[in-house]
C-alpha cells in the first residue's frame, strides 16, 4: 500500500506478485495433501511395485525416519499423520494459518522489517496447532493411558512437529522477502529470531494442551469458553515471554550485531521452552485422567 501511495507501481506490482505466488503454493500444497495424503497414501507411489524388506516402520514420515527409533519420534510421527496424512480438519489446522502467516508477514515487511515479518508469520502458523496437541487423538489417547505412556517424551514429540514444519516455510518467506525488498543483512536475524519465537509457542502451547485440551475430533459437549479463556491466556503469556526477550536484549546489549542477539534469544526461548515442557510433562504425568475426561466429555 505504502508503494501505491507513492506511485511507486513497479515495487507495488513485485509485492502483488510475491503475494499471489506464496498463497498459490500454499494452496496448492494443501489441495496436493488433502488429495493424495488423506487417503492414506505414503510418499512413496502405489506403483513402486513391491517394497523391500526393511526394519523402518511405514508410519513414520521419511523426514523423521533418520532419527533414533524413541517414544519422542513415535509421538511426533504420529503428530504429522493427523496433520499431514490423514484428518482434512488437521490439514485445515496446519496449512490455513501458514497461508495467512504468509500474507501477513509479506504486508508487514515494508513498515516493520523483516524480522517483524518472520515473527508474525511464526505466531499466526503455529498458534493453532501448537495449543491443543492432543486435539485429534480422540481414542488414541486412552490407548496411551493404557501403556503407560512416557508423557514427557510424547508431548515433546507431539509439540516440536509444528516447528519442524513451519520451520522450512519460514526460511522460504525470509530468503523470498529478503530477495524482493534488499534485506539480505537482516535474513539471518530474521530466522533466528523467527525460531525463537516458536520456541515459546510451543512451550506455552504444552502446558495450554496439557490444561485445555479439546477435542477436535468430537467437539460435542465440550466446554468452549474454558477453552477460550485457556488459547487467550497462553497468547498472552506468548506475548509477555516474547516481548520481555524482544525487548529486553537490545537493553542489555545495544552494542550487539542484531544476530548475535538473535541467536541469544533462542538459547532463552529454548530453556523457557524446556522449563514449560518439563512442567507441562509434570502435570500431564500426575494426572492424565484429568485429560482423558476433558478429551470425552
Amino acid at each position: 500500500m505504502i508503494a501505491v501511495r507513492d506511485g511507486q507501481w513497479g515495487s507495488a506490482l513485485t509485492h502483488l506478485l510475491v503475494a499471489v505466488a506464496g498463497i498459490g503454493v500454499a494452496l496448492a500444497a494443501w489441495t496436493w495433501g488433502i488429495r493424495r495424503r488423506v487417503r492414506g497414501s505414503s510418499g512413496r507411489t502405489a506403483s513402486a511395485g513391491p517394497r523391500r524388506a526393511s526394519t523402518e516402520s511405514a508410519l513414520i514420515p521419511v523426514p523423521l525416519s533418520v532419527m533414533r527409533p524413541s517414544p519422542s519420534v513415535a509421538s511426533a510421527s504420529q503428530q504429522a499423520r493427523y496433520y499431514f496424512f490423514r484428518s482434512p480438519r488437521a490439514v485445515q489446522t496446519a496449512a490455513l494459518p501458514a497461508v495467512m502467516g504468509i500474507v501477513l508477514g509479506h504486508t508487514v515487511v515494508a513498515d516493520g522489517g523483516l524480522v517483524l515479518a518472520a515473527v508474525f508469520f511464526v505466531l499466526l502458523a503455529l498458534l493453532s496447532s501448537s495449543f491443543n496437541v492432543f486435539g485429534f487423538d480422540d481414542t488414541g489417547f486412552a490407548f496411551l493411558l493404557s501403556i503407560g505412556a512416557a508423557w514427557r517424551r510424547i508431548l515433546v514429540g507431539k509439540s516440536l512437529v509444528g516447528l519442524l514444519s513451519v520451520s522450512p516455510i519460514l526460511a522460504g518467506l525470509v530468503i523470498v522477502e529478503a530477495a524482493v525488498n534488499d534485506l539480505w543483512n537482516d535474513a539471518a536475524a530474521a530466522f533466528v529470531t523467527g525460531i525463537a519465537v516458536g520456541l515459546v509457542v510451543i512451550g506455552v502451547g504444552a502446558v495450554v494442551s496439557v490444561r485445555n485440551p479439546l477435542n477436535h475430533v468430537n467437539p460435542a459437549g465440550a466446554n468452549r469458553s474454558r477453552t477460550l479463556i485457556g488459547t487467550l491466556t497462553g497468547i498472552a503469556a506468548v506475548v509477555l515471554i516474547g516481548g520481555s526477550i524482544g525487548f529486553g536484549l537490545p537493553v542489555l546489549g545495544d552494542t550487539l550485531d542484531q544476530t548475535v542477539l538473535a541467536l541469544i534469544s533462542v538459547a532463552i526461548a529454548g530453556a523457557i521452552a524446556w522449563a514449560l515442557l518439563r512442567y507441562a510433562a509434570t502435570r500431564l504425568a500426575a494426572d492424565p485422567w484429568r485429560v482423558q475426561q476433558r478429551l470425552h466429555v
